[in-house]
């Protein structure tokens, strides 16, 4: 669950889910536990490509990537 908020990290925590920190949020604070970070809403794209087990790639080939915290 992509969150900027301490509650929206908290809430997919709590649910047992992915908790993945939006570094573009305007409440995203980088002490707040999460499981990823992303800092590029592209960073969204190669987390679902990770889910599915097929990481997408940018329109002119290379990997997008999406680096753990």
């Amino acid at each position: 669950m992509p969150g900027d908020s301490p509650l929206d990290l908290g809430a997919a925590r709590g649910s047992g889910t992915l908790a993945v920190a939006v570094a573009w949020g305007h409440q995203y604070d980088p002490l707040e536990p999460a499981d990823l970070t992303a800092t590029h809403p592209c960073d969204l794209l190669a987390l679902i490509g990770w889910l599915a087990g097929q990481p997408p790639r940018d329109p002119v080939g290379g990997p997008i990537t999406c680096e753990p915290r």
